[in-house]
């Protein structure tokens, strides 16, 4: 039990950039970014940070979070985030 939170906790705490993501699923990586791009979104779920403005910011993949999407990729995925560790969601664009 205990080592079950343990390893949970330690996978919300994993982050990824659009190229480790690309390499661990084995996705293309052109198919990620076409993915956030996409109106209404599609893929998995991801974090911008730092961003000042609509260009600039750090795309980053939460493990926790794309495991999830994988069990069931009907998740929303802001209300889980939100569960994980408060409010973490994205400007508005």
């Amino acid at each position: 039990m205990k080592n079950d939170f343990l390893n949970n906790l330690k996978m919300a705490n994993t982050w990824f950039t659009t190229s480790q993501v690309s390499k661990v699923y084995n996705i293309d990586y052109k198919t990620l970014l076409r993915h956030r791009y996409s109106k209404p979104k599609r893929g998995f779920p991801y974090h911008i940070i730092g961003r000042t403005n609509k260009t600039n910011g750090y795309i980053r993949y939460n493990k926790y979070e794309i495991e999830k999407y994988l069990e069931n990729p009907h998740v929303d995925y802001q209300e889980l985030a939100k569960s994980i560790s408060g409010d973490i969601t994205s400007p508005k664009m």
